[in-house]
């Protein structure tokens, strides 16, 4: 079964949107160090196949609400035009490719000798700078931020994660964390355009 968590809860927004050379962009709406600038999204709506989907949003008004306006939201970043919705769950449904992403769960079965792949769609909903919204880097280039998804074994519950991907290792620090020094030096300026890295986009499922 897929899962409709709750709400994750209010947290200061680091990002904006705001116009480069007339281009709507995801900008840093203050200067970040990169401690400040790692961001955890909690997958808020997951299913598995469409079916289920379209049962989860004909039974929560709020949840459609919800993705109409990040669909709209991705509208601006891409620069596509928000037309009349007729039907909202087939819009939502039809525009799944460009809100939402997937991730595999690989398991032994119960014999031990065979691997078994699940896969998971997902899409964040209550952040208005969700991994959807914030734009991938073009190719060739780097991202501000590295995307990568993060499965918590103990309670199965899965997250996006963005951080500063750019941030050179310290040969002092194999270890990779950052320090203090590394502050100064490396802190994102405000009005920086955020991109991310890439995730697995939905692919269309029966």
């Amino acid at each position: 079964m897929g899962s409709l968590s709750p709400t994750s809860e209010q947290r200061e927004h680091i990002f904006d949107l705001a116009l480069v050379d007339d281009v709507p962009c995801i900008v840093a709406a203050k200067a970040l160090i990169p401690r400040a600038a790692v961001v955890v999204y909690p997958h808020e709506w997951v299913f598995e196949t469409l079916e289920q989907a379209r049962q989860h949003l004909t039974q929560s008004p709020q949840l459609v609400s919800a993705l109409s306006s990040l669909i709209m939201s991705v509208n601006v970043i891409q620069g596509v035009s928000s037309e009349a919705v007729i039907d909202p769950v087939q819009h939502i449904v039809d525009n799944l490719p460009r809100i939402a992403f997937s991730y595999q769960i690989t398991s032994l079965s119960a014999d031990g000798e065979t691997e078994q792949v699940k896969t998971y769609y997902y899409c964040i909903v209550s952040d208005p700078f969700g991994p959807a919204v914030i734009p991938p880097a073009a190719d060739g280039t780097t991202p501000m931020l590295a995307s990568f998804v993060f499965v918590d074994q103990r309670t199965m519950k899965a997250y996006t994660v963005l951080f500063p991907g750019w941030i050179k290792q310290n040969a002092e620090n194999e270890d990779g964390f950052f320090t203090a020094d590394d502050d100064d030096e490396d802190t994102i300026p405000e009005q920086t355009v955020i991109t991310r890295g890439p995730l697995l986009a939905f692919q269309p499922i029966s």
